[in-house]
């Protein structure tokens, strides 16, 4: 039997949050895409405004 509507949804959701995961959305450029993405969409689908991840300024690090 189809998923339903609600069942749909919620497997966004999953993936939007593993998705949105400080190490998976900020490793690249590709990736904060995937996550703001699927951000817009379950915002879409809520009636609500999306809040879209921003990238993290990059950490130069030091030559030790």
């Amino acid at each position: 039997m189809p998923d339903t509507t609600e069942e749909r949804i919620e497997k966004v959701r999953d993936v939007s949050k593993v998705q949105s995961a400080s190490a998976n959305y900020n490793s690249s450029e590709y990736m904060r895409g995937m996550a703001n993405g699927l951000i817009l969409a379950l915002a879409i689908l809520d009636d609500k405004d999306p809040i879209y991840k921003e990238q993290f300024p990059k950490v130069i690090q030091s030559p030790n």
